[in-house]
């Protein structure tokens, strides 16, 4: 549907609606089909969404984020956590559970290096950063009746990152581990449904008054699952290669065998060998994934 050759723009509040859609033609044989309704329902979202990313160098000096990783040596990775939504929405004291599992000698991570490969490999992780005096809770009809305490704040679309490294155990023939990430709970603060309040003056279940408070309310869900949980995996698997890279003669020496060569001949040199003292020459390699 297009008006003036222009796209119909509709922006609703929250609420539930029947849009409707209807034409009137002079002559139509089939009125029956001339109507068209869709039911659309407004509201609020919000996500808290988890990324994982192993971080390799692309061999030009720039650190790239990929989803799989293999061979031996440190694995950098980072977790990333982003609060998202219709409107603003500073989600509070965020705990994701960062889960490691396979082969794997050590994993630490953040700023303190926090040893991820203890407690069998579960560490729980809260995103953000430690403000005080953040509003707790707000009486509806007094502004000034509240309270405050410390929560820490993962930021409204600000991306908060998490850089670790993994190292995977190379002692066996081959190796595999992953790591896995996935958001716990989370805290929301503001009039919300949970935050109803009634006072009856009476005692008598009459002249009851309702007041919408503001308060915390702790959610294990938000409106798009899919983003709750991430994953990554690697593997080792070591190799060993022995190879003759390079094979000749050398010839034209003196006859006694002293002197410098005048030619090479390869395998491939299409050229015969002469009569006369000649020296082997082979170049023997070591190729593999692990020095």
């Amino acid at each position: 549907m297009k008006q003036g050759g222009s796209d119909i723009v509709w922006t609703p509040a929250l609420g539930t609606y029947i849009v409707e859609i209807s034409v009137a033609g002079g002559e139509d044989a089939d009125t029956a089909n001339n109507v068209e309704q869709i039911s659309v329902t407004v509201v609020d979202w919000f996500d808290v969404s988890v990324n994982l990313d192993w971080l390799v160098d692309d061999g030009q000096g720039n650190t790239v984020p990929v989803k799989t990783t293999s061979g031996s040596g440190d694995k950098a990775f980072r977790l990333t956590v982003l609060a998202n939504g219709s409107s603003t929405f500073d989600a509070r004291n965020v705990e994701v559970l960062l889960k490691i599992t396979g082969d794997v000698t050590s994993a630490v991570g953040g700023v303190d290096n926090l040893d991820l490969w203890a407690n069998s490999g579960l560490t729980t992780i809260t995103p953000g950063v430690e403000t005080t005096g953040v509003r707790t809770w707000e009486n509806g009809s007094d502004a000034t009746d509240f309270t405050e305490d410390t929560r820490t704040i993962l930021a409204y679309q600000t991306a908060w990152e998490f850089d670790g490294t993994l190292s995977p155990d190379g002692s066996g023939s081959d190796a595999e581990f992953a790591i896995e990430a996935e958001l716990i709970s989370y805290d929301k603060y503001g009039q919300l449904p949970d935050c109803v309040r009634t006072w009856n003056a009476t005692g008598d279940g009459e002249n009851i008054t309702t007041f919408s408070d503001f308060c915390e309310v702790t959610s294990t869900s938000d409106d798009y699952p899919s983003t709750d949980y991430a994953e990554i995996a690697g593997s080792f698997n070591p190799f060993h290669d022995i190879r003759i890279s390079r094979m000749g003669v050398y010839q034209g020496y003196n006859t006694d065998g002293s002197g410098v060569a005048t030619n090479f001949v390869e395998s491939t040199s299409a050229a015969d060998l002469n009569v006369g003292f000649s020296r082997l020459y082979a170049e023997v390699q070591h190729r593999g994934s692990d020095l």
